[in-house]
């Protein structure tokens, strides 16, 4: 089964709807290419609980960020991936 929520600058309102939907979710792994830019503080909150929610109840999730901060809040492994190469990644994760 294959899931695709997408959210937007323009769909900012719908985010408790996409929440909840991957919530719902039953998969294994999860794919999220930079789900919070362009949303409100509080809506990324909301999605970092959720991300968090889902890893501990055993997903899999490949999160993709140009924010570090982000990346070390959320995740257990980083790599950083350079003109298509995996680059060292000194005192990461």
């Amino acid at each position: 089964m294959l899931t695709t929520i997408i959210l937007t600058k323009n769909n900012e309102g719908t985010i408790a709807q996409a929440i909840k939907s991957v919530l719902s979710l039953k998969g294994e792994v999860l794919v999220l290419d930079e789900p919070t830019v362009g949303v409100d503080p509080q809506s990324r909150n909301a999605i970092f609980e959720a991300i968090q929610k889902l890893n501990k109840e055993g997903m899999t999730i490949i999160y993709t960020t140009h924010y570090m901060e982000e990346a070390e809040k959320l995740c257990n492994q980083i790599a950083i991936i350079d003109n298509g190469k995996s680059i060292p990644r000194q005192g990461l994760p």
